[in-house]
């Protein structure tokens, strides 16, 4: 018996090892992705808590904390006498001190609007303990200065100058077990110690994310399996039918042979500028050649290599048309296969449609799976520029639904295949607030996907030319049948041992603008960093476009991804920032 009659004789065999080998890897590449995603979602809430932290400690001065150091300090007479009559213990129901029942509730408001259970102060006292100052707590558990602590180990490390976040998922280093706590040291103006600035999480903030993303991930394992299950018995119930299927192939080869002679004479007609769907709905439609449009609903996207313009300037012309050639080869392949059609490169951008001219359902969930995957085949394209020596890429993406003008635009001697209207300068706008690695989706194209998505931030933005602010949606995955996700940036921020001044600009419409705005940065990794602004400036605004000066005169652009209500900004680097950082990272 020869190897091929071995396997016609034993095809469910060969299928159920092909199958169980799939289903192994499968679970495997699941639970790789699976530990990723925890670690992602662990690195988010250090950084929540440490800028929560930094937040907190930017909200009670020195002077004001420096007035508690006893219990008598806080409570009114008669709070002092409903304590000493409780056993020298406090019930939380005690009368305390106006000013210290203000700076009370100051934290309470804080602790609302930054969603975390507990926001408190405490000093070191001695070599052994630590005394709570004041937290936004009024149960029975109130924290004073008439409560002590022993010294936690966490505790001596924020002490000896270091910030900190106390435990990962299921290893608790203070006592208290089911909190996550992120503290920072504050210093007088002499440098010297003299309280710490906490918050606390509860676990199950994090815990529920886990087994949440750990189901999904056993569902999309399920899901395929069954899949390849189901058919390869398909296959095995229809194996007699070969016979009509090679029929069918003749047939359908006959026809392939008729479609390679059209595509052939398309390409003699039209060349390689317009993908075989608009050539065939144009040649195949009596108007198809005609000038002229309709109005379509459709999905919009809009891409851009950050920073090419000066990158291409140090470059050879030839060298710099290699890498951009090689770039836009490797993405319209990704576009065509999810239906897209490109219909024109912008220098270094792309303007692709999804629904036209074939008009189908669903053309919003094609546009954003197919960002996705194009943000991930930037992995490819930077590996081919690493090994041909050239700078690595990053991309921006914007999108947008809705109708617009579809059809031959120009002249009877010149026409092209374009796209107008409001809803496609809508996308362009949308693009320019993207940084390098995200994707960012109009009010429409969010509402207009059928699947899930996973939503990294929703902010507001006022585009040029729009009378109200609009929402937009970073989203870094979408559901079945897609099941794409972005891998995170893993670069974790270095704390600078003091914080550092610079001095900001802001750009409008590619003009950097004269007025300077003070800021100091507190962390750093060699794409983005943490920034406060200096006291009396104004607040940056999320997607603003900043230049950034150190004192040494060294310069860096940059972009607001996030922000919050007490002046901690992070931004996201768009040129070169080795020479800016200046420290190791």
């Amino acid at each position: 018996m020869n190897f091929k009659q071995f396997l016609k004789g034993n095809v469910a065999l060969l299928l159920f090892f092909v199958s169980s080998l799939i289903i192994l890897l499968l679970s495997i590449n699941a639970n790789i992705n699976l530990n990723r995603t925890v670690g992602l979602m662990e690195t988010s809430i250090h950084e929540f808590l440490l800028a929560s932290a930094y937040a907190l400690s930017e909200h009670v001065s020195a002077e004001e904390l420096d007035k508690y150091h006893t219990i008598e300090d806080v409570l009114t007479p008669a709070g002092l006498e409903a304590y000493h009559a409780n056993g020298d213990a406090l019930t939380g129901e005690e009368e305390f001190v106006p000013e210290y029942k203000a700076l009370k509730e100051r934290l309470v408001a804080f602790a609302e609007r930054y969603q975390v259970l507990y926001a408190y102060f405490w000093r070191p006292y001695g070599d052994a303990r630590i005394q709570y100052i004041v937290d936004n707590d009024y149960s029975e558990d109130v924290c004073t200065p008439a409560l002590f602590f022993p010294l936690e180990n966490i505790s001596v490390e924020v002490i000896n100058e270091k910030v900190g976040v106390t435990t990962h998922f299921d290893e608790y280093t203070l006592t208290w077990d089911g909190l996550i706590t992120g503290l920072v040291p504050l210093y007088d103006e002499a440098g010297k110690l003299y309280c710490i600035a906490g918050v606390d999480i509860g676990d199950e903030r994090i815990l529920s994310q886990r087994d949440a993303t750990r189901q999904r991930y056993i569902l999309q394992v399920i899901a395929i399996a069954a899949t390849i299950l189901t058919t390869g018995t398909l296959f095995l119930l229809y194996r007699q039918k070969i016979t009509q299927l090679n029929v069918f192939n003749a047939n359908l080869q006959v026809m392939v042979e008729e479609e390679t002679k059209k595509v052939l004479a398309l390409n003699e007609t039209f060349g390689r500028y317009l993908s075989d769907e608009i050539v065939k709905d144009l040649l195949e439609s009596p108007e198809g050649l005609a000038l002229g449009g309709k109005k379509q609903n459709i999905t919009i996207m809009f891409t851009d290599i950050r920073g090419f313009t000066s990158m291409s300037e140090q470059m050879e012309v030839e060298d710099a048309v290699t890498m951009l050639n090689h770039y836009f080869s490797i993405m319209v392949d990704v576009i065509h296969k999810y239906r897209g059609t490109v219909i024109e490169f912008l220098g270094d951008g792309i303007l692709a449609i999804f629904g036209a001219p074939v008009a189908y359902v669903n053309h919003t969930d094609s546009a954003v799976a197919c960002s996705l995957e194009m943000q991930i085949a930037m992995d490819e394209v930077n590996d081919w520029n690493s090994k041909n020596g050239f700078s690595i890429l990053e991309m921006g993406i914007g999108i947008n639904t809705g109708e617009t003008i579809v059809g031959n635009i120009g002249s009877p001697k010149s026409m092209k295949y374009n796209v107008i209207g409001s809803n496609v300068n809508l996308a362009s706008r949308i693009e320019t607030f993207s940084t390098g690695g995200q994707i960012l989706l109009s009010e429409q194209s969010y509402k207009a996907v059928e699947t899930d998505l996973h939503v990294v931030q929703t902010v507001e933005v006022m585009p040029k030319g729009v009378k109200t602010p609009l929402s937009v949606y970073q989203i870094d995955g979408i559901g079945a049948p897609y099941f794409i996700e972005l891998k995170g940036e893993e670069t974790p921020l270095t704390r600078l041992p003091t914080p550092l001044p610079i001095t900001c600009f802001r750009i409008d419409d590619k003009k950097v603008e004269i007025k300077q705005h003070r800021y100091y940065m507190l962390s750093v990794s060699n794409i983005k960093a943490i920034i406060i602004a200096g006291k009396g400036e104004d607040s940056l605004e999320i997607f603003e476009n900043i230049k950034m000066i150190n004192a040494k005169g060294e310069q860096v652009f940059a972009k607001v991804i996030r922000k919050s209500h007490e002046g901690v900004i992070i931004v996201r680097f768009t040129s070169d920032a080795e020479d800016f950082i200046g420290v190791p990272v």
